[in-house]
């Protein structure tokens, strides 16, 4: 008899702990497509109606007359590397049981990605700050795109 009692607690024990990994797998695959649907937008289709690779000074005035496409592009950035600074740590629970080392491997690139990602938006920050600016540094940036 305690033999059954026992083999029913495991039993119910496992089923939590499928339902623990169901809910961590579904928490991934939601931090998964906030990363996707963010990324696609801020990496892809704002640079694509944004950049012209020829052309510099093209480039500065596409980003000067769709400065809000622009922005739109910084948070969908901004919220893409937030939420894949959580992205590892969630999966991380999910890939421990499989092989821990690999797993913390994971967690550490992801995580060193990040901060790199944030220091790099500095560089769509100060496009801002000289579209925003008078006219003395734009009148400058025009200069150099157009003698390069």
């Amino acid at each position: 008899m305690a033999k059954t009692s026992l083999n029913f607690k495991d039993k119910s024990m496992n089923q939590e702990s499928k339902l623990s990994f169901r809910n961590t797998g579904r928490i991934a695959g939601l931090l998964y497509l906030v990363v996707v649907v963010t990324g696609i937008f801020s990496l892809g289709y704002v640079p694509s109606k944004l950049i012209v690779w020829s052309d510099a000074a093209a480039t500065f005035t596409n980003i000067a007359n769709s400065e809000f496409l622009f922005r739109l592009g910084i948070v969908s950035g901004l919220i893409c590397y937030t939420f894949f600074l959580f992205l590892p740590l969630v999966l991380y629970r999910l890939l421990k049981p499989v092989h821990k080392t690999y797993a913390i491997y994971m967690v550490i690139l992801a995580i060193v990605s990040v901060p790199i990602s944030f220091i790099n938006m500095q560089n769509k920050f100060a496009v801002l700050s000289i579209i925003n600016s008078g006219g003395e540094e734009k009148d400058l940036v025009m200069f150099l795109s157009q003698s390069i």
